[in-house]
């Protein structure tokens, strides 16, 4: 049968989609390198250009793909399905794909300019002042000097209250109206507030500059003299984290604030929550290592990202972090050539040829999950020489794994421990495999 072309459009999305990355390299041996290649259909299948069916391949994996031996070597439509998932995945993270062998993580380069500080003393929910309690609200200018799109999920003001340093967590403000008197002539001022929002839907992308409004709650802080036309405030530091965990500066220096009288839909007092939950599938324990496979989801409203997954045990009466594996590796092999595999039950292939354990995450994290975005897949995790100088010991005996926690890391590093356990039994076991 003559091979039915892909059409243009398609061929368009998976090439942009790939970075013409072939999937099946960066999925085994998480090689990075633009390749010369194709476009492959899953189910080989030439008539069949869904996009679910299509992804770029190497020259190499291609032919190994389309080849008779296809299935000699194991290489199924599922696996390289999970493959450019992973790839995608990464991609999505704002991870830059460099020329060499290895990725290297980018991330997000902010800088800004604080524009003006208003003050005014804050209010309950009726209305009514709150004595010692006020509201800063500061018009802040961003712009990002990498291509990494990046979300900014917290703001943090640090300011200088009775000689001491006083760090804060600020939101977006809420839109509304801003009236002042403004110097030489007290000439009575309004302005326009606006959230300085940005989000999944509206990230900070390369050499665009975003500005807004952010309000800081201060408890147990007033202001020198409230009464003044304004006054200079010492050392105001500012910085923002972005979707990656990574703190930027912003400002440290003196600042005029003018007092104001504000008028705004409502001053959030609560962060929008970060939610995270997740459900312990199946747990294996052998003498060197924990494997565990998760399944985890995305419960807000927004994409997030996570950064990584920790887990800790109580051995001898104290809770201890265990140290993540980067690989599936079995540590009783001294040539290190075997590796943990799955086999499934009443599967004799696979019983005699382990699969290879998906792991939760891909090597560059942190992961971008959507909203409802669920995630199975194993995490590796051994005891690590910080909470044991001693000789090895065996696991088997030293830990009790019904206190075994793991916890999921977001991008602001917040953890959401895992306290759900599958009722389901596996479909299979923890087996040993050669490594690929």
């Amino acid at each position: 049968m003559a091979r039915v072309p892909v059409p243009e459009d398609n061929q368009a999305q998976v090439l942009i989609l790939s970075r013409r990355r072939c999937c099946i390299c960066y999925g085994l041996h998480r090689d990075v390198e633009i390749k010369r290649g194709q476009i492959a259909h899953l189910d080989r299948d030439n008539t069949n250009y869904d996009m679910d069916n299509l992804t770029f391949l190497c020259l190499v994996h291609h032919d190994e793909y389309d080849g008779t031996t296809s299935q000699s070597k194991g290489l199924r439509g599922s696996e390289v399905k999970q493959y450019r998932q992973l790839l995608y995945d990464t991609i999505t993270a704002g991870v830059l794909l460099a020329g060499d062998k290895r990725a290297t993580v980018a991330t997000p380069s902010i800088s800004g300019d604080i524009l003006s500080v208003f003050w005014e003393r804050a209010r309950d929910a009726k209305g009514n002042p709150e004595p010692r309690n006020s509201n800063l609200f500061v018009r802040l200018k961003l712009v990002n000097h990498e291509d990494v799109p990046c979300t900014v999920d917290k703001y943090w003001l640090t300011l200088e209250i009775g000689g001491h340093e006083r760090r804060c967590l600020g939101y977006p403000s809420k839109a509304g109206k801003l009236q002042y008197h403004r110097p030489p002539d007290n000439a009575e001022v309004e302005t326009d507030v606006y959230p300085l929002t940005i989000n999944y839907q509206t990230p900070l992308k390369l050499a665009l500059s975003r500005e807004g409004w952010v309000t800081f709650h201060i408890v147990e802080c007033d202001m020198p003299n409230p009464s003044a036309p304004f006054w200079l405030m010492q050392n105001i530091k500012m910085a923002v984290v972005d979707s990656l965990g990574t703190e930027h500066i912003i400002g440290h220096s003196s600042v005029t604030v003018f007092p104001a009288t504000v008028q705004l839909a409502g001053i959030p007092r609560e962060p929008e929550p970060l939610i995270f939950d997740g459900e312990l599938q199946v747990l294996h324990i052998d003498t060197h290592s924990v494997l565990a496979r998760l399944y985890i989801v995305n419960s807000s409203d927004n994409q997030r990202y996570v950064r990584t997954v920790t887990a800790s045990v109580e051995m001898g009466g104290v809770r201890s972090k265990l140290k993540p594996v980067d690989d599936f590796r079995w540590e009783g092999s001294r040539t290190r050539n075997m590796e943990h595999g799955w086999s499934r039950k009443g599967d004799l292939r696979s019983v005699n040829y382990p699969e290879p354990l998906r792991p939760l995450f891909p090597d560059l994290s942190p992961v971008a999950l959507n909203p409802g975005e669920p995630r199975i897949g194993w995490v590796h995790f051994k005891v690590s020489e910080e909470s044991h100088s001693g000789p090895s010991i065996n696991l088997l005996e030293a830990l009790d794994p019904d206190t075994l926690l793991f916890s999921i890391v977001d991008s602001t590093g917040k953890e959401y421990p895992i306290t759900k356990t599958t009722e389901t039994k596996p479909d299979g076991f923890i087996s040993l495999r050669h490594a690929s």
